[in-house]
């Protein structure tokens, strides 16, 4: 009998962490409760979206498609070593501090790094918190393991691209390629940089979210047999300024496209926030259906729908993954690579679009849906063979022989 593999997952969002309430005092609790009702009314009464994130989070770490990654992370692992036990270790991104380096360093062979990891701020340096994990990660000397790590960087207000790296953004690949026993990526925008810093090999792979099974969740009472999903990101500060800008024309579109189709709209929350957005929906006559749920659940609900509008890229991940045609509206470097690493790029738009680019693109895809869904699911059939010379990979440092 083979020994046990000892592995610990290394993603945004933990289990012990998942969905943590927010505790709050009864002072604070009025306030934010009065700020949500100003927030509405300057909606409904003056047009304006004054929505503050934090205002409306009741539960943190709820980011679905960071959840998802860790899951599927696991289920992969579980799958291609079948005939080995697994004992996990399973570390959030904020949970990892001096004492965790240690207990890894003794209780595991290899640490699974998923989800973006790779943050660039808006000067071309490394972010603070991707420097702190460079930081306690050069601590660990057990193998590091890149599962489709992604570059991150959130458009500025007046440009599409990243900028140029900085000698400290330089700095902090450098580290990261030379402490990394295997490198995959979730692109080849992600590839292209990182092989600069390195004479390692970089692997592309999709987002490991591609393959998480889905679980049968209850349908809800759909009124209408077109279904349309959306998903709008609002998970983060930084994303306020994006609804600010978006969420109106994107309703607009939805609305035309509900009237043309006679379709239902089914609005897929992926943080806890996105629930405020169901309510701005409905506050602009846009009867929508709200679809809940952890990630494997709501894969079930996306296999229902006949296109998808996604902000978040793992909810366009998610829905990709059931062969649903997604148009995506980029906020950050990562989706538009994402949609040319699938061979969709023209269902990815800028994220200045109009309602009217909006509404083309979403009749497009509608009328495009059975190509598109073939399409899909080829590529994730071919696509799924890169895992084994990722897996093969792996093995060249994991334990084995006799306990």
């Amino acid at each position: 009998m083979t020994a046990p593999l000892r592995l610990a997952v290394y993603t945004a969002v933990s289990a012990a962490s998942e969905n943590r309430p927010v505790s709050l005092g009864a002072a604070a609790r009025v306030k934010r409760g009065l700020s949500r009702v100003a927030d509405l009314l300057a909606w409904t009464v003056a047009g304006r979206f004054t929505l503050r994130q934090y205002r409306y989070v009741r539960r943190q770490y709820s980011n679905k498609g960071d959840i998802a990654v860790r899951l599927a992370i696991m289920q992969m692992f579980g799958e291609h070593f079948a005939d080995r036990q697994i004992a996990w270790t399973d570390i959030g991104w904020d949970e990892m501090n001096e004492a965790m380096v240690a207990k890894v360093n003794e209780t595991c062979d290899m640490l699974l790094i998923g989800g973006g990891f790779v943050f660039v701020d808006d000067d071309g340096g490394p972010t603070p918190g991707f420097e702190r994990q460079l930081d306690l990660l050069s601590g660990l000397s057990v193998p590091i393991v890149s599962c489709a790590v992604g570059v991150n960087h959130l458009f500025a207000p007046d440009t599409d691209a990243m900028p140029p790296l900085t000698s400290e953004g330089e700095d902090a690949l450098r580290r990261f390629m030379a402490m990394s026993a295997v490198v995959t990526v979730r692109d080849r925008n992600s590839r292209n940089l990182l092989s600069r810093f390195s004479d390692k090999p970089v692997g592309v792979l999709p987002d490991f979210a591609f393959y998480l099974h889905p679980k049968p969740a209850p349908a809800p009472a759909f009124r209408k047999p077109v279904r349309i999903g959306c998903n709008f990101a609002f998970h983060s500060k930084e994303l306020e300024a994006v609804q600010a800008r978006t969420l109106r024309p994107a309703i607009a579109a939805l609305k035309a496209l509900a009237a043309e189709l006679d379709a239902e709209i089914c609005h897929f929350t992926h943080s806890d926030a996105e629930q405020a957005v169901t309510t701005l929906m409905r506050l602009s006559g846009l009867p929508v259906t709200a679809i809940e749920g952890g990630p494997a659940e709501l894969l079930d609900h996306y296999g229902r729908m006949d296109i998808h509008f996604a902000e978040m890229m793992h909810s366009a991940i998610l829905a990709m993954s059931c062969g649903v045609p997604t148009v995506a509206l980029a906020y950050d470097v990562k989706t538009p690579a994402l949609y040319d690493f699938v061979g969709l790029p023209a269902l990815c738009l800028a994220r200045e679009t109009t309602a009217d680019a909006l509404l083309d693109a979403l009749r497009a895809a509608h009328a495009d849906r059975i190509d598109i869904a073939g399409h899909l699911k080829a590529w994730k059939a071919d696509m799924a063979g890169a895992y084994d010379d990722f897996f093969l990979a792996v093995g060249h440092f994991l334990p084995t022989g006799a306990p």
